[in-house]
């Protein structure tokens, strides 16, 4: 039997059949497109964001408290009132993770409602806030009067979201305002239904990739953002509320990340590269914090700053020969030791004790001490000794 191939206008068919079955509508098209072409250049698709760290990378990371407003209603939106959250808890629901922080709609009456939801307001940009402003009175400093520069800049195409909608679902819509009109918020999305998640996640996607932040001078761009949502009922139930014997648990909001391919302004590395730490050519890595571990196999150096206090550190070097232990003397205390809380301390004998301080000081290449005319050790107010 003779073997038979397909042309060109057979296999452009046969493409079309395959895409049409096994893409998913809203990615059909561009996920195609970047699985055929051996390039993409100048461009982005939704296939390579997980492939690429810059991509990939949660640009809401660690947005600063004083950048985030919370606020809820239970009368339809007629009236706001803000919150009452935490620093912590407002920072927390943007790290990405499952130690964030729960944000709540309210309820009506004991009851979920639809008349129930809650905004939460974002910046990108540092302004000149005074000291003490309450939450209620800050948006009127968000704007290109009050602005010093971008804390972060970058472009957004999609959100994700973790919730707890339990019975019934939740709708948003998304919004942002620019630094010459703070006040004119211009619709990105709205009453996106049928949010839910018992618990789950919802990824929300934009059409096109607005900004977020900006320069000083760039007031014509998206500086502000705002994410509302309603309690409301699945689209099974015809968007009306389950009604069910749960309905007096409030919904949850958690885990509230930004992603888009634009990024310009970097304050944390996670936000811009998708991971905590930073490193350099020679694969040095710095975290911006405190690092946990429990054990640290045979570091060959250790350089973070509180690494010197640890009697694991201390320990160590000791075991390896590097660092020589303080032994007891007659005349003075344990010069170093380790206490409760694994923690080194020093004691320095009092002043009494000239000569032995001067001895201790000079072996260990300690500042010497000021002395006074008649070659005593001084010492202050509170009997600290002075050294030069």
């Amino acid at each position: 039997m003779a073997t038979s191939y397909l042309d060109k206008t057979g296999l452009e068919h046969l493409w079309e059949k395959i895409k049409s079955k096994f893409l998913g509508k809203t990615e059909r098209a561009a996920s195609a497109k970047a699985i055929v072409e051996d390039a993409n250049g100048g461009s982005w698709s939704m296939v390579s964001m997980p492939r690429v760290n810059t991509l990939r990378a949660n640009r809401f990371a660690f947005i600063p408290a004083d950048h985030i407003l919370i606020e809820e209603t239970v009368d339809g939106g007629q009236t706001w009132t803000y919150a009452n959250y935490s620093n912590d808890q407002k920072r927390l629901l943007f790290v990405g993770n499952t130690n964030g922080t729960s944000i709540y709609i309210p309820l009506k009456d004991g009851v979920r409602s639809k008349l129930c939801g809650v905004r939460i307001t974002i910046t990108a940009m540092n302004y000149n806030v005074p000291d003490g402003t309450a939450d209620s009175e800050k948006y009127a400093y968000w704007n290109s009067t009050y602005v010093e520069n971008a804390e972060r800049y970058c472009s957004l195409t999609n959100f994700y979201v973790w919730l707890t909608s339990n019975d019934d679902a939740m709708s948003l819509t998304v919004e942002s305002a620019t630094g010459s009109n703070s006040t004119n918020w211009i619709k990105q999305l709205s009453d996106v239904k049928n949010l839910v998640g018992w618990s789950g996640g919802n990824v929300i996607n934009l059409n096109g990739s607005p900004t977020f932040g900006g320069g000083a001078n760039q007031t014509n761009n998206y500086w502000n953002w705002r994410f509302t949502f309603f309690t409301d009922g699945t689209a099974a139930r015809n968007y009306e509320l389950s009604g069910s014997s749960n309905s007096n648990s409030r919904q949850v909001i958690q885990r509230l990340c930004g992603y888009g391919p634009g990024i310009w302004t970097i304050p944390n590395s996670l936000m811009g590269y998708d991971s905590l730490y930073s490193w350099d050519v020679n694969q040095n890595a710095t975290f911006p914090a405190k690092v946990s571990a429990g054990t640290v196999s045979a570091p060959a150096s250790v350089t973070a700053v509180n690494d010197l206090t640890t009697k694991q550190y201390v320990d160590n070097a000791i075991a390896s020969n590097s660092v020589k232990p303080i032994a007891k003397t007659a005349d003075m205390t344990q010069a170093v030791g380790v206490d409760a809380n694994g923690l080194l301390y020093t004691e320095i004998p009092q002043p009494e004790d000239d000569e032995n301080v001067l001895n201790l000081l000079t072996e260990f290449n300690f500042a010497a001490p000021v002395a006074d005319a008649d070659g005593n050790v001084v010492t202050d107010a509170d009997n600290n000794i002075i050294l030069g």
